[in-house]
């Protein structure tokens, strides 16, 4: 996994007591307690700061204090302000539960940053990645007790039309040794309906007379996610359609360039 992002950069480990006004997501798993200690103010989205505190064993000692921030002071806020942004879930093979914290910068679109916390023997290792606008949903795909972060492929959000005609290509991660990796060729099933969803999707925008370049780059890639064979019949649907006079000719190109530039071609 890349090096986090500046957005994602946790800032002082230095320990202050929290106001009496704070609010805090609490979740707990056995002797280990978790806490996000915040308080923005007037809005959800103006911390410029929170506290992440650890604490284990029968003598609830304190093994975490930090400070999080992000760079730039850039305001951010609970990742679900509706519920319990701070949660256990048992992401590897090992006994140990990790512990997920997420955040939200706010804004119509972006972005979604989220922490995945490690026992170490004696603290926390820390993982984290910027997931953006699509967000991920933890669910466990195959059935085998370890869940995978199933979100969009953030690439392809307005890379060729708006927002709301944009399709994501599906992507799936799951945390293993300590990193976060994309595993999503291995889930066939799973990418083979997003695939049929992306055609659907359209169907859907052409009907409404919509801008299908979205649409498109996410079938095809997903076409990719699964075979070289699956994405030569997907080259020869769309051919089809820019013989119709659908989509254009440099329109494939291009797309043909950025599926390979984002590593869909391998």
């Amino acid at each position: 996994m890349k090096k986090l992002t500046p957005l994602l950069a946790l800032l002082s480990l230095l320990a202050v007591p929290a106001s009496a006004s704070a609010a805090t997501d609490n979740a707990r798993s056995g002797d280990v307690r978790a806490a996000l200690i915040y308080n923005c103010g007037s809005g959800t989205y103006t911390c410029t700061e929170m506290r992440f505190r650890v604490r284990r064993g029968p003598g609830n000692n304190v093994v975490l204090d930090q400070r999080v921030a992000l760079a730039g002071n850039q305001p951010f806020g609970p990742g679900n302000p509706d519920g319990n942004s701070v949660r256990f879930a048992n992401l590897d093979s090992d006994a140990e539960p990790e512990i997920l914290v997420d955040l939200y910068t706010g804004g119509a679109h972006c972005c979604l940053i989220g922490f995945i916390y490690d026992y170490n023997g004696t603290s926390y290792n820390r993982t984290g990645r910027n997931w953006a606008d699509p967000g991920y949903v933890l669910t466990d795909i195959d059935r085998r007790d370890r869940p995978e972060f199933r979100t969009g492929d953030k690439r392809f959000v307005t890379l060729y039309t708006s927002y709301a005609e944009s399709r994501l290509p599906i992507q799936i991660w799951n945390y293993r040794g300590g990193r976060l990796k994309t595993v999503t060729r291995k889930f066939r099933n799973t990418v083979r309906r997003d695939r049929d969803a992306a055609l659907r999707f359209y169907r859907t925008v052409r009907r409404a007379k919509g801008d299908v370049r979205g649409a498109l780059a996410a079938y095809q890639a997903d076409n990719y996610l699964l075979s070289r064979r699956t994405a030569a019949r997907g080259w020869r649907v769309l051919r089809g359609l820019r013989r119709r006079g659908i989509v254009s000719t440099r329109y494939l190109r291009s797309l043909q360039r950025k599926l390979r530039q984002f590593g869909y071609t391998r």
